[in-house]
């Protein structure tokens, strides 16, 4: 009897260590799930550069074809204005 239950737990301790340290065990499925979330991360990151590039290829073909572009950033940022127009500054107290 004592023979059937040390095999018995050897049995037991041989399938538990398949179960956390072989292959398709309990080390490699979190090897693996952490590679997923990584996976995920960068893709979601990968979209949304691709979303800002787009729009940034969007500026720079309104920049090439067009003045009106040159214009409004002229506006904007330099704060210049044509000639014969009134330029109005409005400050707050």
């Amino acid at each position: 009897m004592i023979k059937l239950e040390f095999c018995l737990f050897i049995l037991i301790m041989w399938l538990q260590c398949l179960f956390w340290f072989g292959k398709n065990g309990m080390r490699e499925l979190q090897s693996v799930n952490s590679s997923i979330r990584n996976q995920e991360y960068a893709a979601s990151h990968i979209i949304s550069m691709k979303i800002r590039n787009d729009k940034l290829f969007a500026e720079i073909n309104d920049l090439y074809n067009g003045y009106e572009a040159i214009e409004e950033r002229a506006r904007t940022n330099l704060c210049m204005i044509k000639k014969g127009e009134m330029y109005y500054r409005l400050v707050s107290n």
